[in-house]
C-alpha cells in the first residue's frame, strides 16, 4: 500500500540507481541493478536483504513505513549539540579486531558465460593491510545477489571495503529535539568538550524510550 512506503527514499534510490557510470569499454551502465530472481518461498525480509545488497545499502521499517538507504553519502541536514543530550555518550574508537577486514572477495553471474557464477578480482588495500599489522583479513561476500555486471560488482566490493573501515562509533542519548532524525540519516555532531565540531556520522540505530523523565531518542552512529 502506498502509505506503507517511504516514497521519498525509494524514489531517491531509483534515481541514483539509474545514474549512468562510464565503463572502460566506452559504454555506460546503471550505477546499481538487480538482475536476479526473488523466490516466493523466501520471506519478505530475505528478499529485501537480497535487493538491498544490490546497492550496498539497507532497508528497514521506520515509523511504520518501508525505508531504504545507504546507497550514497547524503549532506547532513541535522546537527546534534550538547544541549540536546540527556545522558552520557558512549564512544568506541575502533571496531573489534575480529570485525576488521582489508581484503574483499565476491562472485557474480557472468552474462557472457551463461550466467555461471564467476570470481571477481580480489580487492585489497595495502594501506589497510599495513594498519592491520600486515595481516590479510578477508571478507568473502560470496555470490552477489542479482549481480551480472563485472564493473558493478567491483563497485560493490569497494563500497563494502570503504564502509567496513569506518571505525569510530558513538551512542547519543538525546531529548525529543532529535525526533526528526531518521535511521540512515547523515548528521553532524558538535560536542566542544570532545573537540568535535560538525563531525559527520551516519545513524545506524534509533530507539525511542518514554519514561517518567520524558522522551529519550537514542541514536547509534558511525563516523563517515
Amino acid at each position: 500500500r502506498p502509505g506503507d512506503l517511504d516514497e521519498d527514499t525509494i524514489l531517491a534510490l531509483a534515481n541514483l540507481a539509474e545514474e549512468q557510470v562510464p565503463l572502460a569499454s566506452g559504454r555506460t551502465e546503471n550505477r546499481y541493478a538487480f538482475n536476479g530472481v526473488l523466490e516466493t518461498e523466501a520471506t519478505a525480509a530475505e528478499n529485501l536483504n537480497d535487493l538491498s545488497s544490490s546497492w550496498g545499502g539497507w532497508w528497514t521499517c521506520e515509523r511504520g513505513r518501508l525505508t531504504v538507504g545507504g546507497a550514497a553519502w547524503e549532506e547532513p541536514a541535522f546537527t546534534v549539540t550538547e544541549d540536546m543530550l540527556v545522558g552520557g555518550i558512549q564512544v568506541t574508537a575502533r571496531k573489534p579486531f575480529e570485525e576488521q577486514f582489508n581484503t574483499v572477495k565476491a562472485q557474480y553471474a557472468d552474462p557472457e558465460n551463461e550466467h555461471v557464477v564467476t570470481d571477481l578480482p580480489v580487492l585489497d588495500s595495502a594501506t589497510y593491510i599495513a594498519a592491520d599489522n600486515g595481516e590479510p583479513l578477508v571478507l568473502d561476500m560470496g555470490e552477489l545477489p542479482g549481480e551480472t555486471g563485472f564493473a558493478r560488482g567491483q563497485r560493490l566490493m569497494k563500497l563494502a571495503l570503504l564502509k567496513g573501515r569506518r571505525q569510530k562509533q558513538v551512542t547519543l542519548p538525546c531529548s525529543l529535539a532529535a525526533w526528526p532524525v531518521r535511521l540512515g540519516d547523515t548528521i553532524r555532531v558538535s560536542l566542544p568538550r570532545r573537540g568535535w565540531t560538525a563531525k559527520t556520522f551516519e545513524v545506524t540505530g534509533r530507539t525511542v524510550h518514554i519514561g517518567e523523565d520524558g522522551v529519550r531518542v537514542t541514536l547509534s552512529c558511525i563516523e563517515t
